[in-house]
């Protein structure tokens, strides 16, 4: 929903953005959700979004989905002959196999995206069967999707295709499953919170 409101800060949205390429019942139901707020945004020309304002949008929604489909958003599926979703691939201009991957520890890499300023943390992280990565917590929202492989951690198992939503209360410590590598999109409001003294003053010069 803040997605279709375009609330989100920029790495969040183009997170979200992947995962609709890669889901059509998602992409259904921001299509939804888009009609609504149309249907909200007439009303609120009508009278300023009198009582009951929000029901008469459904009702006006219920009417419109009876006549078409509802528009999806463009570009669903992955870049050609690579993991990246299109909109991703579009924004780096280039595929997985393209992508310049730092270190961060052995068998641990990342590369970070570029966006505005203040336009929160966005970076694709690719671990090795098996490994851990450093414990930690967030300042404010944390999706994760990943795009090859699984991991688990204190909250459940997530595989291919899956979102991970995580808040501020939640510190974890994902774990790579054994069977492959894990390639994720990760987007954060803001960078990962760490708590030792340690990490935290080295977190801009390791890129964490």
């Amino acid at each position: 929903m803040a997605h279709a409101a375009g609330t989100l800060v920029n790495a969040l949205s183009a997170l979200v953005a992947c995962h609709l390429a890669l889901c059509a019942r998602c992409r259904g139901e921001l299509g939804r959700m888009e009609a609504i707020g149309g249907a909200l945004l007439d009303q609120a020309r009508e009278d300023g979004l009198a009582p009951k304002a929000i029901d008469r949008a459904l009702a006006r929604l219920a009417r419109i989905e009876a006549k078409a489909t509802l528009p999806a958003p463009p570009e669903p599926g992955i870049s050609p002959g690579g993991l990246l979703p299109k909109p991703l691939a579009r924004h780096l201009g280039k595929g997985i196999d393209e992508i310049p991957w730092m270190e961060l520890a052995p068998g641990i890499e990342q590369f970070k995206i570029k966006l505005p300023r203040a336009g929160g943390d966005l970076r694709l992280l690719r671990v090795q069967a098996g490994k851990k990565l450093l414990r930690h917590g967030h300042y404010g929202t944390e999706l994760t999707l990943v795009l090859k492989g699984a991991y688990g951690d204190e909250t459940g198992e997530y595989h291919a295709g899956e979102v991970a939503d995580l808040d501020e209360d939640i510190e974890h410590r994902p774990r790579v499953s054994d069977d492959g590598e894990c390639i994720c999109i990760i987007a954060g409001e803001c960078y990962p919170r760490y708590n030792r003294l340690s990490l935290r003053l080295l977190r801009p010069f390791l890129g964490l």
